[in-house]
């Protein structure tokens, strides 16, 4: 399942953007991860009652069944002229030099690049350090057992549906680069709060603002991708830039073994301490996308070696960037 879905996840992605106006694409990825942030609140429970009630082997068949109606809707869809003649006469023997091609693309557009680094900080020093940990906070910190763990996950998934509701609703964003920054910030100070606390309600506070964070996060830096690619690169450049989900599984390793050896919160706190460290390295490498503006129908930002020459001055930057 694991490898269908290194398929999937791009190529729904891809669809989804070419579907929808640019100008909307923000609004769609915001109501993409509502709709995930509602099954995330009620199919939880909804699920537990089903299994005990039916038991596993049907679920698995009605969701497979879901699954295939979903399918046959997607192959209804037609493609238009342009993506048909992207896909004419292209084989197996293609895959490597399209991938190579992919890597060009996205070095020469820093935008990309910020955005793919942000999600590996984001895989590897902030999502494990919280979502990870969860357990082992009801457990060990908390002592509020599986029902509090339950109601954090619950929290999760309500903080998320509040996050992506808010977002679904607001236009265009201007610079969604400097939010993308604010964001993560934010979200490592609450890590640093939730260190420090051992009150149960006020973490479960904690981690709904958190989740909601996280969503508008992902949709933001998802839509400003989405919003720049040009249509022939797509499903390779969207392809590469959801790698960064499979280094998870290595931030839940570091999270775990930390917080096994010197506890959960002195976990997050090294995962936020490093957050912000980097984010901070980051932001200092990449500073002129401060003022990138995400205008739409507007040219793709100055390449990248254009960004890293010394001394850079607002009027190199192209007129996607502004101080405004």
């Amino acid at each position: 399942m694991g490898m269908i879905w290194t398929i999937h996840d791009p190529t729904r992605m891809s669809l989804l953007t070419s579907i929808i106006p640019r100008k909307s694409i923000l609004n769609a990825m915001a109501l993409n991860s509502l709709a995930f942030s509602i099954m995330r609140l009620v199919m939880p429970a909804l699920g537990g009652l089903l299994l005990a009630y039916v038991g596993p082997g049907p679920l698995f068949i009605g969701q497979a069944l879901l699954i295939l109606c979903t399918a046959l809707t997607v192959l209804l869809m037609k493609n238009n002229e342009r993506t048909e003649k992207q896909l004419d006469n292209k084989t197996f023997q293609h895959v490597i030099p399209e991938l190579k091609k992919g890597i060009e693309h996205i070095a020469q557009q820093p935008v990309i690049v910020v955005l793919l680094i942000l999600n590996i900080l984001m895989m590897v020093s902030i999502v494990p350090f919280i979502s990870g940990l969860m357990p082992v906070y009801a457990a060990e910190v908390f002592y509020v057992g599986p029902k509090g763990l339950g109601l954090l996950i619950s929290g999760a998934g309500f903080g998320s549906l509040i996050g992506t509701t808010i977002l679904a609703s607001v236009g265009n964003i201007k610079n969604p680069i400097r939010i993308a920054f604010l964001i993560i910030g934010i979200m490592a100070l609450l890590m640093l709060c939730i260190t420090f606390i051992d009150s149960y309600p006020l973490a479960l506070t904690f981690i709904m603002v958190f989740s909601g964070l996280l969503m508008c996060y992902f949709s933001i830096a998802s839509s400003t991708v989405q919003g720049i690619l040009e249509d022939r690169f797509r499903g390779r450049v969207t392809g590469i830039y959801m790698m960064a989900t499979g280094l998870m599984p290595l931030g839940s390793l570091i999270a775990g073994s930390i917080a096994n050896t010197l506890g959960a919160q002195f976990a997050t706190g090294v995962g936020a301490a490093s957050s912000l460290i980097a984010l901070v390295i980051i932001i200092i490498a990449f500073r002129p996308l401060w003022y990138f503006t995400n205008e739409i129908n507007s040219p793709s930002p100055e390449p990248l070696d254009e960004i890293n020459k010394p001394q850079p001055s607002i009027s190199t930057i192209p007129a996607t960037v502004n101080e405004s």
